[in-house]
């Protein structure tokens, strides 16, 4: 997870630990619902990338 901005990392949190959806997403962190999206999809690539290593 050190990899990731503090954004990416809040997102990640979001989704996946409290399961919010992008719309709420979108509302608690003031951004679009595509810019939450994409944020998420980035940081996911790089969370990828990590773990093919193991």
């Amino acid at each position: 997870l050190e990899k990731l901005s503090f954004r990416q990392k809040q997102l990640v949190n979001l989704k996946f630990f409290e399961g919010y959806s992008y719309e709420k997403i979108s509302e608690i962190t003031q951004m679009s619902v595509k810019t939450a999206y994409n944020t998420l999809y980035d940081a996911l690539k790089i969370l990828r990338e990590e773990l093919k290593d193991i």
